[in-house]
């Protein structure tokens, strides 16, 4: 007898006809006995996953001599062995051996009762796992990346049995440089089909490169590959992993987990050391920062270029401030200076940016807002209308605010006696006082907007009789 089920074949026992063939439709009276203490008495046991279960019974176990037995599995599977499948972890696989001859009725004996747990976690050789900067950083303008890294790593697999051994070190980390990590495929001491590599800074997971397919080390070129001295291929996982910025002085490690489907996760952690600080941009100082002094109603500028800073950066961003606040939506290198910026100091932050180069953040002021220029009046020249005379009133005339350049937000009359002013006569008519007899009387028109200095119109004078 052969059977199969899921994938599996059963052991054939001896030949002999299916149990429910040899099975009378005619009740019987005779009954199988069990033969002694029979050796496949269930005792509850512990299996793991990838473990062979064998069913030992013999048609000699019971009396009469069975025709024929069959195992059959709780979980649908029918056979005299059983591998634990991962699907299995959690369950109790039961198995029951059914024992039949012609005439007499089938015999059903538990004969397998096994709790299942998850296989044992891989182990894994940390002296299989390399950790150093990427190279592709150190060289950006590299024309073959791929093979600088490939390079780097055959560097890093020293005198490995297979090509070279992979001596653990303590590797110097910096902020926004990246990690290369390279995990022999042999450093796991049984197959894996998920492997996850992960950054961890002071204890925390920062990155993490999760279900990482393996890859075969070779040099990429002419489907040439690297391979170990038994001939055998050699395949790596890896992963590039940052230490972020802010990270200066932290201390960052490697977590390197592997499993396979019904396995416990088995995990290796490489302590990588401190992290330094990541690179800079530097700003060419002899250069220098040129910039228009603040002005209301002007725009004031910066020149910072990209190739101001070594190496060159990729990118700049710009912020203005009013006395050390952010001006919301002033994010150019322009900045038009605003009535209210009047006697405030102005300054901007320009933000330098290259990948794999910390921040860097140029800071220049450009000192205090100064006002604006006066409004422009064309028009007509001003006069003073009515008789100068003790008891009369005088006018100004003339006047039109259409001839300015700007709008002004205020207009003030201010009258003058001489180079005096006259208290309280801010009006556009003045009547003439005994105090003004034998004096020059005329007016001045003051135009104010925000920000900007005043713009000061002056009439003819008149003598007062």
């Amino acid at each position: 007898m052969t059977t199969r089920h899921d994938g599996y074949e059963s052991e054939p026992l001896f030949e002999a006809h299916p149990a429910q063939e040899t099975v009378s439709n005619t009740p019987s009276a005779i009954q199988f006995t069990v033969e002694g203490t029979p050796p496949f008495a269930p005792r509850e046991r512990v299996v793991s996953v990838g473990e062979e279960l064998r069913i030992d019974v013999s048609a000699l176990d019971v009396t009469p001599a069975a025709d024929d037995i069959q195992v059959r599995w709780e979980n649908g599977h029918v056979g005299p062995t059983y591998r634990v499948q991962p699907e299995d972890v959690g369950t109790t696989l039961r198995a029951v051996a059914i024992f039949a001859s012609h005439d007499v009725e089938p015999l059903h004996v538990e004969v397998e009762r096994a709790s299942v747990i998850p296989a044992p976690a891989p182990s894994i050789d940390r002296s299989l796992i390399s950790v150093a900067p990427s190279l592709t950083e150190a060289d950006p303008d590299s024309s073959d990346a791929s093979s600088v890294i490939e390079e780097a790593l055959k560097e890093a697999l020293g005198d490995h049995p297979a090509v070279h051994a992979l001596s653990p070190q303590t590797f110097a980390a910096q902020e926004l440089v990246p990690l290369l990590v390279a995990v022999d495929a042999d450093a796991f001491s049984q197959p894996v089909d998920r492997v996850d590599i992960a950054l961890v800074i002071n204890g925390v997971i920062m990155q993490r490169v999760e279900n990482i397919a393996p890859e075969r080390l070779g040099s990429g070129k002419d489907g040439v590959y690297l391979l170990a001295e038994d001939g055998t291929d050699i395949d790596v996982y890896r992963a590039e992993l940052t230490p972020p910025a802010g990270s200066e002085g932290s201390v960052a490690a490697i977590d390197v987990r592997g499993s396979s489907a019904g396995s416990e996760e088995g995990s290796a952690r490489i302590t990588v050391g401190v992290i330094g600080a990541g690179r800079t941009l530097a700003l060419h100082t002899e250069r220098g920062v040129t910039f228009k002094e603040p002005r209301v109603g002007r725009k004031s500028s910066v020149k910072v270029r990209l190739d101001d800073f070594t190496p060159q950066a990729e990118e700049l961003s710009w912020q203005w401030l009013v006395d050390s606040r952010p001006v919301k939506g002033a994010t150019t290198s322009r900045y038009k200076v605003r009535p209210k910026d009047r006697g405030r100091v102005i300054s901007v932050a320009v933000l330098a940016q290259r990948e794999g180069y910390l921040h860097t953040l140029v800071e220049v002021n450009l000192g205090v807002a100064l006002p604006g220029d006066a409004m422009e009046y064309h028009g007509p020249d001003l006069d003073i209308d009515g008789e100068p005379v003790v008891g009369h009133t005088l006018s100004v005339s003339g006047f039109d605010p259409g001839f300015l350049d700007r709008r002004p937000s205020d207009i003030e009359i201010q009258w003058m006696r001489g180079q005096r002013i006259i208290p309280k006569a801010h009006g556009w008519d003045y009547t003439v006082t005994p105090q003004d007899q034998g004096q020059w009387l005329w007016a001045r028109i003051i135009v104010k907007k925000r920000g900007y200095r005043a713009t000061i119109i002056s009439t003819s004078a008149v003598e007062i009789a």
